[in-house]
C-alpha cells in the first residue's frame, strides 16, 4: 500500500477549458476540508472543483464530489485513478475553469482521470511501513563490542545509564530479527531487548 511525499500539480487546456489538477497527501478527512479551502483560495472563480480521496490503511473512507459536472463524469473518473495506482492518504483535486466549449461525458471523463493520472505520475511514493521503538539494555562491559554499530546502523532515541546501559531505537520491523540476533550474538546472551512501540508510517 502506498501514498505520496508531496503535493503534484498539473494543468492543461481541453476545447479552450482550463484544468488545474492536484495530488495532495492527507491523514484524515479534515485535512481534506482545509486543502480544499486552500485551493478555492488560490483559484477563485472556477465553474467547479471536483474531488475524490482514500484515506486509512484500510482504504476505509472514500468519497467523491462531481461538484456540478454531470453525475459520474469527474469525481468518479478521478477516484479510480486513485484506485488503480493503490493509493491511500491521498486528495485529488481538479479545478475547472468553463471555456465555452462542452466536452461531453466521455470528454469530461477522459479529462478528469487525465489530470489524476499525470498526477500519478510526477508523485514520488510513499509506502507504509511498520516501525518499532525498542529498548536494549546491556551491562557496561559489553558496551565496547557493540556501540559501534547501535549508532552506525539504527536509529538512536536516547540512551540511560545506571548500573547498566539502556538504548532506545527506532527500525523497520523487518529489521528486528536481525538486530535481536546480533545483539545476542555479541554479547554472550546478556542483552535484554523489549519492543516499546509499534506504528506505521509512509516512509
Amino acid at each position: 500500500m502506498k501514498s505520496i511525499a508531496k503535493t503534484t500539480y498539473n494543468r492543461f487546456v481541453i476545447n479552450k477549458s482550463v484544468f488545474h489538477n492536484y495530488l495532495i497527501p492527507v491523514s484524515d478527512v479534515n485535512d481534506t476540508e482545509t486543502e480544499l479551502e486552500r485551493i478555492k483560495e488560490k483559484h477563485p472563480g472556477a465553474n467547479h472543483y471536483c474531488t475524490a480521496y482514500i484515506i486509512g490503511p484500510h482504504k476505509s473512507f472514500q468519497k467523491y464530489d462531481d461538484n456540478g459536472e454531470p453525475s459520474g463524469t469527474a469525481g468518479l473518473p478521478m477516484l479510480d485513478v486513485l484506485k488503480k495506482n493503490d493509493l491511500t492518504n491521498v486528495f485529488a483535486v481538479s479545478v475547472r475553469f468553463f471555456g465555452g466549449i462542452k466536452l461531453g461525458a466521455s470528454g469530461l471523463i477522459r479529462a478528469y482521470a487525465k489530470g489524476v493520472s499525470h498526477n500519478c505520475d510526477d508523485a514520488k511514493f510513499t509506502y507504509l511501513t511498520t516501525l518499532l521503538t525498542v529498548t536494549l539494555t546491556i551491562p557496561f562491559d559489553e558496551i565496547g563490542h557493540v556501540e559501534h554499530f547501535i549508532r552506525k546502523d539504527y536509529t538512536l532515541l536516547d540512551t540511560q545509564y545506571s548500573d547498566h546501559v539502556t538504548y532506545y531505537l527506532l527500525m523497520r520491523e523487518n529489521r528486528y530479527e536481525e538486530f535481536t540476533t546480533f545483539f545476542m550474538n555479541n554479547t554472550n546472551g546478556s542483552a535484554i531487548i523489549d519492543i516499546t512501540k509499534t506504528e506505521q508510517k509512509f516512509l
